[in-house]
């Protein structure tokens, strides 16, 4: 029992030693490639059982020969650690720079698209995570040009109906102006009635955004339009 915890004993130390090692490189490669990293953790690994099995062996004074046996079989294992650690981290990495790839359509219109090459779980959770956030930035994009369009047509109509009062208004101001107007009280009075219409244009822009339905806009001041420019003096040509 002595002998077995005296072999533990020298195992963990050898394998401590090599682990605190792997450790401090890890931290000064976390930054590198994930192959790296996978190829670093299994080389630890094999150091540690090597660390291990070679303080043991050192304890209980093998011979040479054994101690030969046992590091061409540590060796071996390494060997095929490192290749796994390789191929692992070739293929995890494979699959990150595909999802990258994949990442750069985002804001193209065509919205995500996940990589067809196999992933891990980690990457796979991550490709449906931006598959949807694809179709949301879609949507708030169509969205967006739907509000756009419908700020452009409501501008539209207001300007549209704010042109004719407003030419009218300057008709009949010009007349004033000019004196040839019959009856300035009417004309006055016709220009305050007038004058309202903007206002209530702006009130209706105002309490509606861009995003709302089009505004029914009900005043049709065009039609005072005639008899604004029948009252007009023809000698004066307005």
């Amino acid at each position: 029992m002595r002998d077995t915890l005296l072999i533990a004993l020298y195992a963990l130390m050898g394998a401590a030693g090599a682990g605190l090692l792997g450790a401090c490189v890890l931290r000064l490669l976390r930054r590198r490639s994930l192959v790296t990293s996978l190829a670093v953790v299994s080389g630890v690994s094999v150091v540690a059982m090597l660390a291990g099995t070679l303080t043991v062996a050192w304890a209980m004074f093998l011979s040479p020969h054994d101690l030969s046996v046992v590091t061409t079989v540590v060796a071996m294992a390494a060997v095929v650690s490192l290749a796994t650690a390789l191929l692992l981290g070739r293929w995890v990495v494979a699959g990150s720079h595909a999802l990258a790839r994949a990442t750069r359509s985002f804001g193209d219109g065509d919205g995500f698209r996940a990589p067809d090459a196999p992933a891990t779980a980690e990457l796979e959770a991550l490709s449906r995570e931006l598959a949807v956030t694809g179709e949301k930035l879609a949507a708030s994009a169509a969205r967006e040009r739907g509000l756009e369009a419908s700020r452009r047509e409501l501008v539209a109509w207001i300007s549209h109906d704010l042109r004719t009062p407003l030419a009218g208004l300057r008709a009949m101001a010009e007349a004033l102006e000019d004196g040839v107007a019959t009856d300035p009280a009417r004309y006055l009075t016709r220009i305050r009635t007038g004058g309202r219409t903007p206002r209530r244009h702006g009130r209706g822009t105002s309490s509606n955004s861009p995003a709302s339905t089009p505004v029914s806009l009900p005043l049709h001041p065009a039609a005072h339009v005639p008899g604004t420019t029948s009252w007009a003096t023809p000698s004066r040509g307005v």
